[in-house]
């Protein structure tokens, strides 16, 4: 495995907020990656942007129902 793909990997875990860099840093180092590597970080990408949307989801419910109240 690239040591990248576990610094990627570490940020996407216990910094979810930061999928954009993440996309960008990983954008410029992926080159050197292999497939293995490769697909184990898009599918980590899609999971966290996933867990995004939902979470956003949930938040404008919330808000929503807070200000009906």
């Amino acid at each position: 495995m690239h040591p990248m793909v576990s610094v990627l990997l570490g940020a996407l875990q216990y910094a979810p907020q930061a999928i954009s860099e993440v996309t960008a840093l990983y954008n410029a180092v992926k080159g050197g990656f292999s497939p293995a590597d490769t697909a184990t970080i898009d599918a980590a990408l899609a999971k966290a942007q996933q867990d995004d949307a939902a979470a956003t989801v949930a938040a404008n419910a919330a808000l929503d129902a807070a200000a009906k109240r």
